[in-house]
């Protein structure tokens, strides 16, 4: 009878636990279908923290994945912080670092061309202290 009983209480505690988690998970955020090139090739993008501020980063990151481009490093660079973001455009694709820039509503002023001949991404977000502070809401 008490083992009925505590199997019985089992279950029920598993069941609330179940609808309790599943009404205060975040519903997962829709994406942008991928960003391509010119030449069909999906957009990859280097963020780089340059701000000073931890985890800046990271927070550029999650919004270009979401708005559809292919982040493949993170890193974290060395010297004093950018007080102004910029996209360094690394494949000479100055419509598409345009893009780029608009979609982290940067000004057209904020682009670089910088392209090194060993490169293996299309575009470089090195992160500021202004973008630190008003990445835009995902």
């Amino acid at each position: 009878m008490n083992l009925a009983i505590l199997s019985l209480a089992a279950i029920l505690i598993t069941i609330s636990l179940s609808a309790i988690l599943s009404r205060t998970q975040k519903p997962a955020k829709a994406s942008m279908p991928p960003k391509l090139t010119a030449a069909g090739k999906v957009i990859q993008v280097q963020v780089v923290n340059r701000s000073g501020v931890p985890g800046a980063a990271m927070q550029v990151t999650e919004y270009l994945r979401i708005q559809g481009y292919d982040v493949v490093e993170i890193a974290t660079g060395r010297g004093q912080p950018l007080v102004r973001s910029y996209v360094a455009d690394r494949c000479g694709d100055s419509v598409r670092a345009a893009q780029l820039v608009k979609v982290l509503s940067l000004d057209s002023g904020h682009v670089r061309l910088e392209r090194p001949s060993n490169a293996y991404v299309d575009f470089t977000v090195f992160v500021g202290r202004d973008l630190a502070k008003s990445v835009p809401a995902n």
